[in-house]
């Protein structure tokens, strides 16, 4: 499922709730899909998390340039897909600037 898919199904699922709800959830909800959609994509590469462990062997990972470029660009698709149809862009602009 792409993340312009999930996104979608968030803007479905809110239902009925205030404008500041709303946004506080989008915000919590940008996070979640670009961390959800980020993970998805790199166990593609044979990564199991992005979580950070500490340990070299389990923090940097050796990644075929050609599978790289695939997961980048299905990432990069995934993105032109949700300016098409996300009224709130910024929402994933913030959601990553604040890492």
């Amino acid at each position: 499922m792409c993340f312009a898919e999930l996104a979608l199904m968030d803007l479905y699922a809110w239902g009925v709730s205030s404008t500041k709800e709303k946004v506080m959830t989008t915000k919590k909800s940008a996070k979640a899909r670009l961390d959800e959609m980020a993970t998805r994509l790199v166990k593609r590469l044979g990564i199991d998390t992005l979580e950070v462990r500490y340990l070299d062997e389990h923090d940097f990972h050796s990644v075929h340039v050609a599978n790289l470029k695939e997961v980048i660009q299905e990432a990069f698709v995934c993105g032109m897909q949700a300016a098409k149809t996300e009224r709130n862009i910024k929402q994933y602009v913030d959601a990553v600037s604040q890492g």
